[in-house]
Formats: structure tokens, C-alpha cells, sequence
């Protein structure tokens, strides 16, 4: 019986700002960020069956400062890119609030539609997504 715990990235400063965050899913670690991620690693320090876990993250810079915070010495972290975010493409970095308003009509109608199989222009669709995330599920599993 193992446990597998699923942490998102701490928080980047201009995250604030946006809610589709792949634009700013390269920046570092906010001060709020690293408190999260330090109080992640002294949970992980104080359970002894969370000291030796495995540590997958995906590629970008606030993951793996986090990793380092909670794996000091790396032996336990793998770096998985198909963990990063989901690709937004021409809509990354825009707030959830104006995205409607964004949307290229044609795109908004095939959204609406099917928002699942719907790819966004230069990004990925939903289904790409999971079948992106499906090797790390098996490799946890």
C-alpha cells in the first residue's frame, strides 16, 4: 500500500493576474510560492514514509525549485516534461474572465461543441492533454 500525492506547482507572481497560466509557467517561484513549497517539504520531512518518495515534476522552473526544496540532494527527482501544463496555445496567458471574448468565432462555435477534442490554435485540446499525462499514470500505477 503506497500513497501517490498529487501537488500542483507553488505559485508564480504574475499568476495572479491570469488564469490559463502556461504563459507564465516558466517564472520562479512567488514568495507565497515558496512558502508553499517549504511547507510541502516539512510535511514530507516529518513522515517518514514521505521522506524516501519519489519526486516527478514536470519541466518548468517553479516545479523543479519546489523538487529541491522537497528532494535536497535530487536522487529522488525525475524531471517529466509531459507533466507540464496544458498548452493554451494563442490563448495562453489570457484570464478566464476575457477568454470568451477572445475566442475566434469559428474556435468558440467548435469549443463549444466539443470542448474536449477541440484543439486551441497552437496549443493542445483536452484529449491531447490526458493522452499526454497517460505514460506517467502508468508509470506511477
Amino acid at each position: 500500500n503506497r500513497s501517490v500525492w498529487l501537488v500542483r506547482m507553488g505559485e508564480a507572481e504574475p499568476e495572479r493576474e491570469a488564469d490559463h497560466k502556461g504563459h507564465f509557467a516558466d517564472l520562479q517561484l512567488s514568495e507565497e510560492g515558496e512558502l508553499y513549497a517549504m511547507r510541502l517539504a516539512a510535511h514530507f520531512a516529518r513522515h517518514p514514509e514521505l521522506a524516501q518518495a519519489r519526486v516527478l515534476v514536470c519541466s518548468h522552473r517553479r516545479a523543479l525549485e519546489m523538487a529541491a526544496l522537497i528532494d535536497q540532494d535530487g536522487a529522488r527527482t525525475s524531471v517529466r516534461p509531459f507533466l507540464n501544463p496544458m498548452s493554451w496555445g494563442a490563448y495562453d496567458g489570457i484570464r478566464r474572465q476575457d477568454f470568451a471574448e477572445k475566442m475566434d468565432r469559428d474556435f468558440h462555435r467548435a469549443f463549444e461543441r466539443d470542448p474536449i477534442n477541440t484543439r486551441f490554435p497552437g496549443g493542445e485540446s483536452y484529449a491531447d492533454f490526458i493522452r499526454r499525462l497517460q505514460p506517467v499514470l502508468v508509470e506511477v500505477e
